[in-house]
């Protein structure tokens, strides 16, 4: 399934995941806009295999880890639902009025096999792709989608033994939630217990052995390849979850011993110890995931908060995280949530952005958000609107990057702060406020953020610390803003903040 390359040398892929931050900058790309978009630009034709190097390089500047989203083949029946379905016609007119159907394929979470989509290139190219990845020392991750596969991929009609069942009653009374395979078995679409069914894909039965076995083997073909998986909707595979979805309708299965997760990830990281897992999760189980082996967990919450919430709970989300804090992974957009020049007003935007690249764990960014881009384009659209780029977001995320990547913010420690007023007996809303601290030999670097629709005027309050300098310089890398003061105004007064309504600030620190 999978073609043999130079990563199959566990030392080659342990050097360039080396080179990976400790806190990573994950970018994800759309591989088929992406790909199409440079081909544009190029003026011919190009695949995976044949991208000039200075295309690459300006995709990827600034971030260690590019996850190429859809990348793996997508099957005739997955479209022809797609150009079928009423809802996604309606997206695909408000997204991109005058679409024909050539602009649509597939859904990349219908895969119909592990293989390279020969839109992209030659099954190689992905190899061809992650080798010039990492000589450019970025790491590449790509799809796992264990919960379902699309609703012709060759195991309905090999292995039908591997899927949830249904019968032809079921399929009467619910032809929306079951198909028939062209060898006459019934078999359940994909599904999440809150949503209808994914109708271009089938269920597989995780407490299946063969099919367990068959996705370790998955997994395994993948990591010959690529230096890490995101794992689509990995909570729906957890024992509980997959028994409480299909309750009922399991036959004799019985939930294993030993869950999935736990049992994967353990046998790919023998071989592949620094192979990496990310969990797409909700519902709480984040910290569960973690706990069976995942590197990072998507950290909704944090999304939600800085989208809805005020300081307090965000507050309460990132002190009872403890030591799942670094395992987070955070966002203010990805290809599953509305775009975040529309999702969030322009005037808190920066801030949210701010908070989710400056805190532990991985920051992900999404193509097309440096540009302001607002159009959402579902994942079966093979082409996007022309909008024109918002020339001073892109600058207030290059520079953003480049903070995220810092020193201090990689290998600085992290503290939460305590936020004081202004001046005693005064409350300029200091409760509005969010502080952390990233230090790095005894020099801290402030991360505000005003929660807040009011200007709040306090002091960041910082416990008494014997390795300060006598005086620092802090900088605002936004406003370019400067402050001098010395350890002991630190230690007594705290640091003194003005911050704008739902707005962010950095400090800087450098020793003067």
């Amino acid at each position: 399934m999978f073609v043999n390359s130079i990563w199959e040398n566990p030392s080659t892929r342990a050097k360039v995941l080396g080179l990976m931050r400790r806190h990573p900058l994950l970018l994800e790309l759309n591989a088929h806009l992406w790909l199409r978009r440079l081909a544009n630009r190029h003026g011919r034709p190009l695949s995976l295999s044949a991208l000039p190097d200075h295309l690459v390089k300006e995709a990827v500047s600034g971030f260690d880890t590019v996850w190429l989203m859809g990348a793996w083949t997508r099957t005739a029946a997955s479209r022809t639902q797609a150009l079928g379905s009423e809802p996604l016609r309606q997206e695909f007119d408000r997204v991109l009025p005058g679409w024909t159907p050539e602009d649509v394929g597939g859904s990349p979470y219908a895969v119909g096999a592990y293989v390279l989509d020969p839109a992209l290139g030659a099954p190689h190219a992905l190899a061809d792709f992650a080798a010039q990845l990492g000589a450019m020392g970025r790491a590449l991750i790509v799809d796992f989608v264990p919960n379902h596969l699309a609703m012709d991929h060759e195991w309905t009609l090999s292995h039908p033994e591997r899927f949830v069942k249904g019968d032809a009653a079921q399929l009467a009374e619910e032809p929306t939630s079951y198909f028939r395979t062209g060898k006459g078995a019934v078999l359940a679409h994909g599904k999440d217990p809150y949503f209808a069914a994914w109708s271009d894909t089938v269920q597989v039965n995780i407490f299946h052995a063969g099919m367990r076995q068959a996705l370790v083997d998955v997994l395994m073909g993948i990591a010959t390849v690529a230096d890490g998986v995101r794992c689509d909707m990995a909570m729906l595979l957890l024992n509980d979850v997959f028994e409480r979805t299909w309750q009922g309708k399991l036959g004799n299965s019985a939930p294993p011993a030993v869950e999935f997760w736990q049992d994967a990830i353990a046998r790919v990281k023998e071989r592949y110890p620094n192979f990496v897992f990310i969990a797409e999760a909700y519902w709480g189980t984040e910290g569960r995931l973690v706990e069976l082996g995942f590197d990072y967990v998507y950290d909704k919450t944090l999304y939600d908060r800085l989208l809805h919430g005020d300081a307090e709970s965000l507050r309460g989300h990132l002190n009872g995280q403890g030591a799942f804090l670094r395992h987070g992974l955070r966002f203010v957009e990805n290809h599953d949530e509305p775009r975040a020049a529309t999702a969030f007003a322009a005037h808190k935007l920066r801030g949210a952005a701010l908070a989710s690249a400056t805190l532990p764990g991985m920051r992900m960014f999404h193509e097309g958000q440096f540009e302001g881009r607002k159009a959402r384009v579902p994942v079966q659209l093979l082409r996007t609107p022309a909008e024109v780029p918002d020339e001073g977001l892109r600058d207030f995320y290059r520079r953003l990057v480049a903070l995220a990547a810092t020193p201090n913010l990689q290998r600085g420690h992290f503290t939460m702060l305590q936020v004081s007023p202004a001046s005693p007996h005064t409350d300029d809303g200091h409760t509005g406020l969010v502080a952390w601290a990233w230090w790095l030999s005894g020099v801290p670097c402030f991360v505000v953020l005003n929660q807040s629709d009011r200007t709040v005027h306090a002091r960041l309050k910082i416990a008494p610390n014997e390795d300060l300098p006598g005086k620092l310089r802090f900088t605002d890398p936004f406003s370019l803003q400067a402050i001098l003061t010395s350890s002991h105004e630190l230690n007594s007064h705290g640091f003194p903040i003005e911050v704008g309504p739902r707005q962010g600030r950095v400090f800087t620190g450098l020793a003067v």
